[in-house]
């Protein structure tokens, strides 16, 4: 073709001498949307950075890390905001493949009219690219070691904590999981919990080993054994060792006559061997040193023990507590009756009535028969006492017997005691009447004093009614004497005392008679004497 003739085929004239210029872009970005969907799959937005898309990649790792750390810090498990961090990973990554083959897409090319259309402008294309493709895959496997470093740590401590843990140290294992960071949380969402709980278990044994009250650490140590958590094995061992250390010091306090801690040492035992039928020697070994205790104890103490293994039999494989006390019991009993007679003769009598009444054939029934007489008698001696120390006395109207009382009519002096009138009292020479109550023969029981007959009749002269005449009476005094040693009425009589006429008359004027005549009869005046000669029989007879 000549260069200089126009082009028929074409139907456009062309210079040959300037060539058309080339319109299209130069090589075109290649956009890989699996690198862009796994690098977003980082959650650290590093498919936006492949896509250099800046503002998106900040703005998903920002999302990222606030997602992160309410996950890891807010309500454990927190299964809302992993719920939410899940729906953000798959948004991502499907956001990033999108976006990635959005913008390798050819966009259309525009012309003027008339003018002819040139091709798509080639900004980018959807296509693998490998360098892409390895940082995407380098940074997820970053993002996968980091996860795989937590797990791997967070069992590490979990493996340390549970070792120390079974090993009986608590302190190791709690230190153990203190170190549970917020990342540890973040890769398992039941950590926190399983922590609290392991804590919570290792707080109640070091509780239990750190007191020193038995028996508040047998309580511990069941409730560690009870918690889901509790490794240690030796908890069991450690718990029974201490009910029986709980059991030793009850007992122990019990040797001292308490009662409640007898109950609570032989229940302590009971639940040792509900707990260990295994450990029945053990028992047995520290019921025996208990039983063995109380001989050396005072015997008063003693019997509150002996009295309660006899009211309350132990059971079961306890049973041989009632029997070895059972051996021990009848000098301990004579002996507190004995203790008890001179201050307490009523507990005394309930001791020796014990022996009898349980071990009959004992050696020692004799004494404790005379035991038995004797706190008797004591005990009379108390009833009486009472009854004259009554105010007012009341043993003239119930009568009690005294049996160590000197008999009535057995021979030698019987000393008096008098009760009721003082004038009567009062005249009876000291060396006939009782000093004390135990000495006494006769309790004399004296009425108030009545007028008897006319002993005598004498004339009086007075300054304002002149001569007149005044009759005396005998004084009368009504006498119960009863039998102290038996209670009995011994006899009853009217001691009349006579007198003669006094020289002057003494008498008191009613206020509401101002005339204040003489009385025509009066009580003749009776001595000391008279009272001593009335009495006198009953002293000697």
């Amino acid at each position: 073709m000549d260069p200089q003739q126009p082009d028929e085929r074409a139907g456009v004239v062309t210079d040959a001498a300037q060539p058309i210029p080339d319109s299209r872009p130069g090589p075109a970005r290649r956009y890989d949307p699996l690198a862009a969907a796994l690098g977003n799959a980082t959650l650290l937005g590093v498919g936006y950075l492949l896509l250099r898309r800046w503002g998106a990649a900040v703005a998903a790792f920002v999302t990222t890390a606030v997602l992160v750390l309410l996950t890891a810090a807010y309500g454990q498990p927190g299964w809302f905001w992993r719920v939410v961090l899940t729906l953000w990973w798959i948004a991502t990554t499907i956001h990033g493949f999108a976006l990635a083959r959005r913008l390798g897409s050819p966009r259309p090319a525009t012309a003027a009219a008339g003018a002819s259309v040139p091709p798509p402008a080639r900004l980018g294309q959807v296509g693998t690219d490998w360098r892409q493709r390895a940082i995407a895959a380098a940074a997820a496997l970053l993002v996968a070691a980091a996860v795989t470093g937590f797990v791997i740590d967070l069992r590490r401590i979990e493996g340390e904590a549970a070792r120390a843990h079974e090993a009986g140290d608590c302190h190791e294992t709690i230190a153990k999981l203190d170190g549970i960071a917020a990342w540890h949380r973040l890769v398992d969402p039941y950590v926190t919990r399983h922590a609290a709980s392991q804590i919570q278990a290792c707080n109640l044994l070091l509780d239990a080993l750190g007191t020193e009250d038995p028996a508040k650490a047998a309580t511990l140590l069941a409730q560690y054994r009870d918690n889901d958590s509790a490794r240690w094995a030796g908890a069991f061992d450690e718990m029974v060792k201490r009910m029986l250390s709980a059991a030793s010091n009850d007992l122990d306090a019990a040797v001292g006559g308490d009662a409640n801690q007898l109950q609570a040492g032989f229940d302590m035992l009971a639940q040792v061997l509900a707990a260990a039928p295994d450990r029945q020697d053990a028992v047995r070994t520290l019921v025996t040193a208990y039983v063995q205790r109380l001989p050396g104890a005072d015997p008063c103490d003693a019997r509150v023990n002996l009295d309660w293994l006899r009211a309350h039999p132990p059971a079961g494989q306890l049973s041989f507590a009632a029997q070895q006390a059972d051996e021990i019991a009848p000098p301990l009993l004579l002996a507190c009756g004995n203790q008890k007679l001179a201050g307490d003769p009523r507990d005394a009598l309930v001791a020796y009535q014990s022996l009898l009444d349980r071990y009959p054939n004992s050696d020692l029934a004799g004494a404790a028969t005379t035991g038995v007489g004797n706190a008797q008698t004591a005990i009379e001696l108390l009833d009486v006492r009472a009854a004259v120390a009554a105010q007012p006395p009341t043993y003239c109207s119930t009568p009690k017997p005294y049996r160590a009382a000197h008999g009535y009519g057995s021979g030698g002096q019987n000393l008096l005691l008098p009760l009721g009138s003082t004038d009567f009292a009062d005249g009876i020479p000291s060396e006939w009447k009782a000093i004390d109550v135990a000495n006494a023969t006769l309790v004399l029981c004296v009425g108030s004093p009545q007028d008897g007959a006319v002993v005598d009749s004498c004339a009086y002269q007075s300054a304002g009614y002149g001569n007149y005449q005044v009759q005396f009476l005998a004084t009368v005094f009504n006498v119960r004497a009863f039998e102290l040693r038996t209670g009995a009425l011994a006899f009853e009589t009217n001691v009349s005392l006579r007198g003669s006429c006094p020289e002057t008359v003494h008498y008191t004027c009613s206020a509401y008679d101002p005339l204040c005549p003489p009385p025509a009869q009066m009580r003749a005046p009776y001595s000391d004497t008279a009272i001593r000669d009335a009495v006198q029989p009953w002293v000697s007879h």
